[in-house]
């Protein structure tokens, strides 16, 4: 029996290592998955930086108008707009690819690899899996902080605080979750020895007042506008299919919420005090399901206090190992629905920002997919928008998604892919149903 077991782990071991390697040279190689959805606003900003436009939101405008980059932290745009040296698609790609690479080194060194190897891979592929899901939103990058942030807490290395002080400026709900996760697990012993270095308390000052210094707008906007964002998000009403969406099916980590769900029960049960998060979790993420990607880093976080060294339960050795794997299936998921789309529809970023260049540039158009910021200026994106002539312009859809816009047969799929029959694709296509990559269709007004 343990024979078995230890075949198994080495099955998952290979296989985690494996998705990594595939994973990196989707990213690198062919720039998949195009960036859709939340994970293109935040993209758009961090391209807008890097070009100089100072932070600008050319895909979301705060009341529909407002194009500055106040609705939330700047952290992961900054992050990824320092990265990305050459201003293009690929550097952003790069640029994630660095911010997870360190995340992966960070989650063996957390595990006390090589101490046990398939602990160690089974944290990282979780950590991992997060991060792909996450892909250009803040999340991705508050991840690692939380992460070393308990680390050093665990070693009472007083250096966490100015390391959780600027994940305010990455993810603010993330920051005030963490915040009462404190409150919660310490003493007032704890406290006294976290803050009795007077030091490290003025650079943490000095640090954030330099972030405040080189805001490029008023602080106070860009608080009330977090504040009225925040409210006017997790204020929407219930939806209780989007419980089946974003806790059960959840695209590529498969019953995450409900993995999530388990790991809060039994902690609540090993400290009672956990008790006082609920309102605010409720708030954040059970009250408007969709949000659930706040919780990512504090599931890490909860993952690493039931699972230690001293976790004897067989039970809860099952639910770990079950975590790993529900983590590995959604990794192979997004990769393989990313192979599938190459070789589907061979919409390569080069084609299609080719494509475009040669026969859309300079026309009237009113519509485009997200992941044109990479192809158009933010000037450029605000000119489509804006357009007034809904009768006489081009309407562009991505075909990762089509958002519920009806196709029609005058839709023309660019740039133009061979027909394949292969039986292989044909299979694929009953399972992933839109293109990952950069294809698009062009329609004429309705």
């Amino acid at each position: 029996m343990d024979k078995k077991i230890e075949q198994w782990k080495h099955i998952f071991s290979g296989l985690a290592i494996l998705a990594v390697v595939l994973r990196a040279i989707i990213f690198l190689v062919f720039q998949y998955p195009a960036p859709v959805a939340d994970s293109s606003i935040f993209a758009a900003v961090a391209m807008s930086q890097c070009r100089g436009e100072n932070y600008i939101s050319p895909l979301y405008q705060y009341n529909g108008v407002d194009n500055r980059y106040l609705w939330h932290a700047i952290g992961m745009p900054f992050v990824i707009s320092l990265l990305n040296l050459g201003c293009t698609n690929f550097g952003q790609f790069f640029a994630i690819t660095v911010i997870m690479s360190a995340t992966y080194i960070l989650g063996l060194l957390i595990t006390s690899f090589p101490k046990d190897i398939f602990k160690s891979l089974l944290f990282c592929t979780i950590v991992l899996a997060l991060q792909v899901k996450s892909e250009f939103r803040p999340e991705t990058l508050a991840i690692p902080i939380i992460l070393l942030t308990q680390m050093l807490r665990n070693r009472e290395n007083k250096n966490w605080i100015v390391l959780l002080s600027i994940c305010a400026w990455i993810q603010p709900t993330v920051f005030l979750m963490y915040i009462l996760y404190i409150v919660a697990t310490v003493t007032v012993k704890d406290i006294k020895h976290a803050f009795s270095d007077v030091k490290i308390l003025i650079i943490c000052a000095l640090l954030n007042l330099l972030i405040v210094y080189s805001y490029p707008y008023e602080i106070i906007d860009h608080i009330s506008v977090l504040a009225h964002q925040g409210s006017s998000v997790y204020s929407e009403n219930i939806v209780l299919n989007d419980f089946y969406v974003y806790y059960i099916k959840s695209n590529f980590f498969p019953f995450f919420g409900i993995l999530f769900l388990f790991l809060l029960t039994i902690s609540i049960i090993n400290n009672k005090k956990l008790i006082l998060m609920l309102p605010f979790l409720y708030f954040v993420a059970f009250s408007h399901f969709a949000t659930i990607y706040t919780v990512y880093a504090f599931f890490l976080v909860l993952y690493m206090d039931v699972f230690n060294e001293n976790t004897k339960s067989h039970i809860l050795n099952k639910v770990q190992l079950a975590i790993g794997v529900m983590a590995l299936i959604g990794l192979y998921q997004g990769i393989s629905r990313d192979i599938f789309s190459y070789f589907k529809y061979h919409s390569s970023y080069n084609l299609a920002y080719s494509y475009y260049k040669n026969e859309l540039a300079g026309k009237s158009i009113c519509s485009v997919p997200q992941y044109f910021y990479i192809f158009m200026s933010s000037r450029e994106l605000m000119n489509v928008k804006n357009n007034t002539n809904k009768q006489n312009c081009i309407y562009i859809h991505g075909a990762s998604g089509t958002g519920g816009i009806e196709i029609n047969k005058s839709c023309k799929l660019a740039p133009e892919s061979p027909s394949h029959s292969t039986t292989l694709l044909s299979y694929g296509s009953r399972i992933f149903r839109s293109d990952s990559g950069y294809s698009y269709f062009i329609c004429s007004a309705p």
